[in-house]
């Protein structure tokens, strides 16, 4: 359960950030599935293997440069924990009396990034583009509509402790160096070599791919580290409470509320 009431006095417990172990888990898994998927299209590339063959259709499952497959579900399951975390966060400074309302929107936009990276909606700003000028060119509209994005971000995060705002920002930053900056760097070399055809071309491809998306995925855990420090699991009567860290508190305004924001554990 999630609450941001001390527990009763007296009582032992054991209280710990999630941020850590969390966050290397899901790091380990992010490179286990990058890492097999990178190897089977080496794997495919080497051999020359036609379309529609096992070594392709297993690449297609695994390769973070493909569409509805594995890499595109964990990415999207990765962005949706991140999205709950912000909320989960944002109710705790909320009943604590601090500012809940930039933790809703950052998980709001959680929840955009999610649905997009399923849904690919990113590509959609083509339909408004009337003349095809280059590969990728959902980045004509999709980069102004990321720095708007990121603008009012940053005007939200405003509201949130130095330590955190700062580690956003880096997450921030780090996510767009690939979802924009890697991928607009492939807009332009394949405008002007083409689709690439060869072994070679293709490798270099998939490379810059993996750039890409490893990039989106580090930022991405870096956010989800930096809003799990505001808080922690306190184990206690054999109950998982997630509550306040002492350094998620420092934002908590107004009178006490009979206890709520406070976070010292008593233990025995």
């Amino acid at each position: 359960m999630a609450r941001g009431n001390r527990p009763d006095e007296g009582a032992a417990g054991e209280a710990a950030s999630p941020a850590r172990p969390l966050v290397a888990v899901l790091g380990i898994i992010a490179a286990a599935i990058m890492a097999v998927g990178s190897a089977v299209r080496l794997l495919e590339f080497a051999l020359s293997a036609p379309p529609d063959s096992f070594l392709d259709e297993l690449g297609r499952f695994l390769s973070p440069d493909g569409e509805s497959n594995l890499w595109s579900w964990f990415s999207t399951l990765l962005l949706a924990a991140l999205a709950f975390a912000f909320c989960a966060v944002g109710s705790l400074h909320r009943r604590s009396g601090g500012a809940a309302a930039p933790y809703y929107a950052f998980s709001a936009v959680a929840v955009y990034m999610s649905i997009d990276e399923s849904a690919s909606l990113h590509e959609r700003f083509e339909d408004f583009i009337p003349q095809r000028l280059f590969m990728f060119q959902w980045l004509i509209l999709g980069v102004p509509f990321a720095l708007l994005v990121g603008a009012a971000v940053l005007w939200l995060s405003r509201r949130l402790r130095e330590p955190l705002r700062r580690r956003l920002l880096v997450a921030g930053l780090v996510f767009l160096a690939g979802a924009v900056g890697v991928e607009l760097v492939q807009a332009v070399v394949l405008s002007i070599t083409g689709w690439p055809q060869s072994g070679a071309g293709r490798i270099l491809y998939a490379g810059a791919v993996i750039v890409e998306e490893a990039l989106e995925v580090c930022g991405v855990l870096i956010a989800l580290w930096a809003v799990l420090r505001e808080a922690e699991l306190l184990v206690q009567n054999r109950q998982l409470t997630l509550q306040l860290a002492p350094s998620g508190s420092a934002q908590r305004t107004g009178p006490d509320r009979g206890g709520e924001g406070r976070h010292r554990i008593d233990r025995a």
